[in-house]
């Protein structure tokens, strides 16, 4: 209808001015979109232009729609999410459509073009379709988000409808493209802030044998019923005495209830665990601020096994044979005896070199 019947309209000579060829197409489009008729009275010519351009439509329709005519696309995925303020990045957004490119325009949050947050998409820059985008809260503003856009040449007859983008308007009135024009084409993608902090698992090494430990693992856990945050991490084995910082959380929502749990204690041969507390057993979450619970180890040495007494032995000498306790009397007689022999053979000895 918009292609056949404006600025001419067959069959309907009376209308003379463009208002009322206007009035003639769009009285047809309501009749087809909304079942409305306009009426003869106090409208006969254009009641007339509006009967004869919805018949001859009908009749070019018997043979099969018009193809309609392709619409530039421009999309984000997803177009909300929620950032958290302790400054975490969130994403992915898939950027697609038909357009060659947009430009990147932003509020209330930092763009980047990895997830790790390191390579920056200033204000302004040009975003191929294809591309993969990641946010970072970065102030508090009405509206948070961002927005791709560019201008494409639109042909005659498309049909505009109402996003819902703008608060406190829940609908609006369709826009056919009567001729062709250059638009805007623009998708953006929303995002919410939400208070976050962060939360913290220390674990303490204490006692005398505080050192000779094993490896101590404990998880980290926050649930706000919606959202659980958790992490895991371990404590070296042989850490000295004190207390070390083993996980932290972040873009735990606030109000979020945490808590730490020891999955392996570090008791070995040479360190027997004697206590094992946790401090606080929970603890809230608070925005823009880091709470935390402490594991505390207490560890001793082994208690020493007690070396066994050994059995008394005699030390009486063997048995002679003999019914009585040897006597000392022989040995001392037989001890003379030897001293006698030794004296005389000295005498003997003299008396032949004398002679």
């Amino acid at each position: 209808m918009l292609n056949n019947y404006y600025p001419v309209v067959p069959g309907a000579p009376a209308l003379s001015t463009d208002a009322e060829k206007v009035a003639a197409v769009q009285g047809a489009i309501w009749y087809f979109t909304d079942q409305f008729v306009v009426p003869e009275f106090g409208y006969p010519a254009q009641h007339a232009a509006i009967r004869d351009i919805v018949a001859a439509t009908q009749a070019a329709l018997s043979g099969g729609a018009t193809p309609a005519p392709p619409l530039p696309t421009l999309t984000i995925t997803p177009d909300t999410a929620t950032a958290p303020t302790t400054g975490d990045v969130v994403g992915r957004f898939a950027i697609g459509g038909s357009v060659s490119s947009s430009t990147l325009s932003t509020r209330g949050i930092d763009v980047f073009s990895d997830a790790a947050g390191t390579e920056s998409v200033p204000e302004g820059a040009w975003v191929p379709p294809g591309s993969s985008l990641w946010v970072r809260y970065a102030s508090t503003v009405a509206d948070e988000g961002f927005t791709l856009e560019t201008s494409q040449t639109v042909e005659a007859g498309n049909v505009f409808l109402y996003d819902g983008g703008n608060p406190g308007r829940a609908s609006a009135q369709k826009l056919i493209l009567a001729a062709q024009a250059t638009i805007p084409i623009r998708a953006s993608a929303a995002i919410t802030p939400m208070a976050a902090g962060w939360f913290a698992a220390d674990v303490t090494v204490a006692g005398v044998a505080a050192g000779l430990q094993g490896a101590i693992s404990v998880t980290a856990r926050c649930d706000d019923g919606t959202t659980v945050v958790e992490s895991s991490g371990t404590l070296a084995a042989g850490t000295p005495a004190g207390t070390t910082r083993v996980v932290t959380l972040s873009a735990v929502p606030a109000g979020a209830t945490c808590a730490v749990t020891q999955t392996a204690d570090g008791h070995t041969a040479g360190a027997v665990l004697t206590s094992t507390t946790t401090v606080p057993a929970s603890v809230v979450a608070v925005a823009n601020s880091t709470v935390s619970a402490t594991v505390t180890d207490t560890f001793a040495r082994p208690t020493p096994t007690p070396t066994p007494t050994p059995s008394p032995t005699s030390t009486r000498l063997p048995d002679t044979g003999a019914s009585a306790p040897p006597s000392w009397g022989m040995p001392a007689a037989l001890l003379t005896a030897g001293l006698a022999l030794m004296v005389l053979d000295h005498v003997r000895r003299r008396s032949r070199a004398s002679r």
